[in-house]
Formats: structure tokens, sequence, C-alpha cells
């Protein structure tokens, strides 16, 4: 049987054209706008949107405050509308999804273990306290080891160090954290040295452990 040739060429543009139509998130077909419709034909775009609706969901997974992600991802809907052209719009997901993806993994939050706690923010500011009870509270038999600083992180762990210069390294108190999943970390001090300084009144020690959100 003999197939005409222009059907074959037609049929392989077709076949493209409904491929880039599925490669997006939501239904090509019902593309309205200018958005929409250079999604569905750019096939990075339409790769970048997947990614995005991927990591959007991973996120909205390990958030606490989902009404916050689904006002924060509106306002970026709108940001994006604004583009008019490819390059933006691929600008626009490639910050989104980093965005989205950092949000996840991310190590900040409040973490508590017994009596407990560390808080770390967005820049990895911390602030570590533990109370301890040893007798009556009304008579203030309360000590409280508490340590603020800033965290750096290499590769997976991140560490803080006293700054203060001691003849031996091992002298300076030392804390070492790494995240377990995105509700709980691990916190350990290295050496012993933060009872030995300004951070841990008499009495007070420092907790390590699994603390968790």
């Amino acid at each position: 049987m003999k197939i005409d040739k222009l059907f074959l060429i037609g049929f392989a543009i077709y076949l493209t054209l409904m491929g880039n139509l599925q490669a997006a998130s939501f239904n090509c077909q019902k593309a309205g706008n200018f958005i929409e419709h250079t999604i569905c034909n750019d096939k990075k775009l339409s790769k970048l949107d997947d990614d995005l609706a991927l990591s959007y969901k991973n996120a909205m997974k390990s958030t606490k405050n989902k009404e916050l992600l689904k006002q924060q991802q509106f306002a970026w809907i709108e940001e994006r509308n604004i583009c008019k052209t490819v390059e933006c719009l691929q600008n626009s997901y490639s910050k989104r999804i980093s965005q989205l993806s950092s949000s996840s993994n991310s190590i900040v939050g409040n973490y508590h273990l017994h009596n407990a706690s560390i808080t770390i923010n967005q820049d990895l500011s911390f602030s570590y306290d533990n109370f301890v009870v040893y007798g009556d509270i009304d008579e203030g038999k309360v000590a409280i080891c508490l340590i603020e600083g800033k965290f750096t992180k290499v590769n997976k762990l991140f560490i803080w160090q006293d700054e203060e210069d001691y003849p031996d390294e091992y002298e300076k108190c030392r804390l070492e954290v790494t995240q377990i999943d995105s509700n709980s970390i691990n916190l350990s001090t290295k050496e012993s040295n933060c009872y030995h300084h300004s951070y841990c009144g008499m009495k007070a020690f420092m907790e390590d452990g699994i603390f968790r959100k």
C-alpha cells in the first residue's frame, strides 16, 4: 500500500507537537495564554515546569506552614506572569526550583531534646540553651547553658567553634550538627570544653543527641 509522503511528514510533526503538549505539568491542550502556550512549545520550559511541580510537592510534604508556602507560590506565579520572553520564564522557573529545593532541605527551625532547645535561622545563626533544675525552682536552683553563634556549613556538617584564642585547640567549645531529615538533627559537643568556659553555669550541662522540631 502506498503511503502519502506528505501524510508521514504531517504525522511526524503531529507526534512531536503532542510530545511537547504532554511534557508540561498541566494539560497543554487547554493552554489559554502566552505563558501556557510558551511552556508547551518549549521543551526546556516544559521540563522546568515538571521539575517545579515536583519540587513544590516535596516542599509541601516537608513544611509545617503549608499556607505560607501556598501564598509564596501564588506570589511567584504573579511574578512569573510578567515575563514576555522564553529566557525570562526559564530564569524565573530555575530560581523558584532552587528556592523550593532549599526550603525542603532547610535546617532552619526550632528543635528540642528534653529541656534543651536550639533555634537555627536562615543565615545559620543559632541560639542554644539547656535549663537544668537541681532543686527548688522558687529558690533559684536552676542552671543554664547558653550559646549563641553562627554555624559554618562544611559539606553536610554544620560547625560552630569558640572564637577565643586558646593555647590548645582542643580547649575550644565546639558544636557539630548534622541534619537527619526535615524534622530532626543530631547535635554533638566536641571535646566537652563548653563546660569549662562561660557557656554553662555550675551544675548545668550540654545536652547532646537527636533534637526534633
